[in-house]
């Protein structure tokens, strides 16, 4: 048998090199050809604005503000306002408002100032119902889509009160044409806000009076006062008024 001359095992082994270097090319450029990793899921843009769209100092709280006890907001379900509910006497003497694309009245005797914070779009002083205290009266504004759902607001409204123990909330929800109002009553202790306006100190047998007014194409109005109970409660037939003279301005 004729043994392999130096020459022709030279020529063998360049051809395996040769061989394997191909192969490591090919595994290469197919390692190079192959789809880029796909990316880390983002986050949902809705989240991201989650936070420039909340209220601020209104509307913003969590779902349990701690108390002298804590609680957390029931769930609540509108019902439809009572029939006989109070209303401003005819010759009761009111200012006409315009804001945000909305028409609506409000009593003389609430004094206007100028808003203690930019997501405010007018604040309004309510006159202390006799040994109350005064009210303030904020509407508040943020755009097409901002603050979120109406309910979700609703239910940190009353989860800014720690509720007095034989006290539920009261919730109306009513059409008056393309609007939608949904509002929501309640008493008890008022916490702080946490947004350095309003009070910095528990303020016990307080009311608040939420509003909400959807169908606004400038985007929902959101309307809240809040305190003394004795206040709040006097107040309620200026604002069953002033929700029944709400319109939508011609553009």
């Amino acid at each position: 048998m004729t043994r392999p001359t130096r020459s022709a095992a030279v020529l063998l082994a360049g051809a395996l090199l040769a061989l394997t270097a191909c192969k490591d090319e090919q595994r290469l450029y197919s390692y190079n050809e192959q789809p880029q990793a796909t990316p880390a899921a983002t986050m949902p843009q809705d989240a991201i604005h989650a936070r420039a769209a909340m209220p601020n100092d209104a509307i913003h709280a969590p779902m349990m503000r701690p108390g002298a006890m804590g609680q957390a907001a029931p769930e609540l379900a509108p019902v439809a306002p009572p029939d006989d509910r109070p209303h401003l006497p005819d010759d009761a003497t009111v200012t006409s408002v315009s804001l945000v694309g909305l028409s609506f009245a409000v009593p003389t005797s609430w004094g206007a100032r100028t808003p203690a914070s930019s997501m405010r779009a007018a604040e309004y002083v309510v006159p202390a119902a006799e040994g109350s205290r005064e009210g303030e009266l904020v509407f508040f504004h943020f755009g097409p889509g901002g603050a979120g759902g109406t309910m979700a607001n609703i239910q940190r409204w009353v989860g800014q009160m720690v509720l007095d123990p034989d006290s539920q909330p009261l919730v109306y929800q009513q059409q008056r044409g393309p609007l939608t109002i949904t509002e929501v009553i309640c008493f008890g202790t008022q916490n702080p806000s946490g947004m350095g306006v309003g009070p910095t100190e528990p303020q016990p047998g307080s009311g608040l009076h939420g509003i909400v007014v959807e169908g606004v194409p400038a985007g929902s109005l959101f309307v809240r006062l809040t305190g003394g109970e004795a206040t709040v409660r006097a107040a309620e037939p200026a604002l069953a008024s002033m929700i029944a003279s709400l319109e939508l301005e011609s553009e």
